[in-house]
């Protein structure tokens, strides 16, 4: 579905400051295409792991908008609102209103402008409700991405005798940049005893950026 507007997360923004300049355009540029027209074009498997991140939340914003639009075609096949019968209802007691001053026409474009604050708000309000919720599923896909990453590019690292663990990938995310993570990745891929000391991923590469620093 084409669409003219799409919301954009601030969180979007953080979760991939860090990452190159071709990198980040190219993510951009996804998400705009996507968000637009549906549509997903082939990306770089360090530009992927991240974009798989914010589809998930323009899916879910997608997803809550059609509901709202077709819910209101419904209503508007069954007449839209419903007729004043001849009976005037009688005002609660304690209700005071000014005579003098003129009841604000009925305007579509005013219900349209409030759809669209309230999908804006309540897309807000939910992102915030079940961002703890989806935090955990969300992790889960990058390491899923990050795994499958690692089967083409480094198998030697994903069959070592303790290969890393979904904690352990939260940590790293959390601690090191893409390139950092991918180019020290690579490199233990190269080394020739890795797959012979029975090592664990996850101290091996701790170790490996120690040694390069140092």
């Amino acid at each position: 579905m084409n669409r003219d507007s799409f919301i954009f997360y601030k969180d979007w923004k953080e979760a991939i400051k860090d990452l190159p300049d071709d990198i980040r355009l190219e993510i951009y540029e996804s998400v705009i295409e996507y968000a637009t027209s549906g549509n997903i074009k082939g990306l770089k498997p360090m530009a992927n792991i991240a974009f798989n991140f914010i589809k998930t939340n323009i899916d879910r914003d997608a997803e809550r908008y059609m509901s709202i639009v077709e819910r209101n075609r419904e209503n508007g096949k069954n007449g839209g609102r419903p007729k004043k019968t001849g009976n005037k209802p009688k005002k609660p007691i304690g209700f005071n209103e000014n005579p003098n001053k003129p009841k604000k026409p009925y305007n579509d474009n005013d219900n349209d402008n409030d759809l669209k604050e309230k999908i804006i708000i309540t897309s807000n309000e939910d992102n915030n409700l079940k961002k703890e919720k989806n935090q955990n599923s969300e992790i889960e896909k990058r390491f899923n991405d990050f795994q499958k990453w690692i089967s083409e590019n480094a198998p030697n690292v994903s069959k070592m005798k303790e290969p890393f663990t979904i904690n352990e990938f939260e940590k790293i995310i959390s601690e090191f940049d893409m390139d950092t993570i991918t180019e020290t990745i690579l490199n233990m891929h190269n080394w020739k005893p890795l797959l012979t000391k029975n090592l664990n991923a996850n101290l091996t590469f701790r170790r490996w950026i120690e040694k390069e620093n140092k």
